[in-house]
């Protein structure tokens, strides 16, 4: 038993051994395992030193205001006045200071910046309060740009983003109109208590030289207290105005302009004895309508008052039409089989100082010449038609000095 005994003491001492051995050999395996596999650069300490229990969540600084400046590049305008928007590419440039990121370049190898992704650190949650499509929403980048960290912990952030926001276009002085804009920006959850928004400005050097706009801008910094919120938060406001330049669009509106008031103008020295004048009236007539339908649905936007071209081809169109009805009733009533003559009081201010003023003098010289051409048979029928001819001339005689005084009002209200 005691061999017995002794042998067993011996193997258990053996497995001891043993056990003491492989411990010994995992540990070793053990630190050696926990060098890394490879050559550890500053820079991998330098972020892992950062990011060791970093919460992107928490706010930079806690229990103190953070700094957040809020700058623009803009690169691109285009509007869109029919549903009063305008939509913009450019570069957000965003800056704060985070402690939490904050280092030694000595004791980096002389590191004195990083770059870090955008969802490695935290960043301010901005929003656009105008937005065309909720009215405050989140800023949409695109890519996914890096942060640029300096050793004292401040961050600047430019990502490219694409804004769809809200303007109320005045499109009075189409297509040489000036409109005001403007962007919102501001935090959609941190009051002036947590976050103070400063701005940095705009820059338009690199905005592509084709934009149909000129554009400048001007920012303010407003505190604002919303709906449901006892609190106040820092808005930045930034105004903008866009000058359109001269383009094709402005040829061809000037041109459509000046087309409809000659021709407004130009009938109402044409007669009707053959029935070419009214048939040329009625085809102005439908070129106004198709001038008027087409800027009517592309130039006026939904919320606005309507442009002044739009009124001056509708100004255009209406007194034309009046020209119309009037050339019909005077036709109707000279072609008639036993026409009336005109009172012979009108016949008298026809041929007096009034006929003289509208330059009716060789129009009567012409009847009368054509009258004693005529038969005693048809000489009173004639001379009614004539008679109505003169009439139809002197009416439009005078309304073409109505319609060029109401024409030149209408510019001269454009202008001022």
């Amino acid at each position: 038993r005691d061999a017995k005994m002794i042998r067993l003491l011996i193997v258990i001492a053996w497995f001891y051994v043993s056990c003491a051995r492989g411990d010994g050999v995992h540990d070793h395996g053990r630190r050696t395992v926990s060098n890394p596999l490879w050559n550890e650069t500053s820079l991998d300490k330098l972020r892992n030193d950062l990011l060791l229990n970093y919460d992107k969540f928490a706010k930079a600084v806690e229990g103190n205001v953070t700094e957040v400046g809020i700058g623009l590049t803009i690169v691109y305008v285009e509007t869109d006045e029919l549903n009063s928007t305008f939509t913009s590419s450019m570069w957000l440039k965003l800056s704060w200071k985070d402690p939490k990121l904050v280092w030694s370049s000595q004791d980096y190898n002389g590191i004195d910046s990083l770059k870090m992704a955008d969802h490695e650190i935290w960043q301010p949650d901005i929003y656009l309060f105008n937005g065309a499509n909720t009215g405050g929403e989140p800023i949409i980048r695109y890519g996914n740009p890096y942060a640029l960290v300096q050793p004292d912990g401040s961050v600047v952030w430019v990502p490219p983003i694409k804004l769809t926001a809200l303007c109320d276009f005045d499109m009075y002085y189409w297509p040489f109109d000036t409109q005001r804009c403007y962007l919102r920006f501001g935090s959609g959850s941190r009051s002036r208590a947590d976050i103070r928004l400063v701005s940095k400005g705009v820059d338009f050097k690199t905005a592509i030289p084709i934009v149909q706009w000129t554009i400048a801008c001007t920012d303010t910094i407003v505190e604002v207290t919303r709906a449901g919120y006892p609190d106040q938060f820092y808005h930045v406001l930034y105004n903008l105005t866009l000058t359109r330049k001269p383009s094709t669009t402005t040829t061809v509106a000037t041109t459509v302009i000046c087309c409809s008031a000659c021709l407004v103008l130009a009938q109402r020295f044409l007669t009707f004895k053959t029935g070419r004048g009214l048939i040329l009236r009625c085809l102005t007539s439908v070129v106004l309508c198709i001038f008027l339908v087409y800027f009517g649905t592309r130039v006026a936007p939904k919320r606005s008052a309507a442009p002044w071209i739009v009124s001056f081809l509708s100004a255009c169109l209406f007194l034309h039409c009046i020209t119309v009805i009037e050339s019909v009733m005077v036709t109707c009533m000279s072609k008639l089989s036993n026409p009336k003559r005109v009172a012979w009081k009108v016949k008298g201010w026809l041929g007096g100082r009034f006929g003289r003023i509208l330059l009716l003098d060789d129009c009567i010289v012409e009847c009368e010449r054509c009258v004693d051409s005529t038969d005693d048979q048809h000489g009173g029928k004639c001379a009614a038609s004539h008679d109505w001819e003169l009439c139809h001339i002197a009416i439009d005689r005078l309304l073409f000095l109505i319609y060029f005084l109401i024409l030149a009002l209408l510019i001269l209200a454009y202008i001022i």
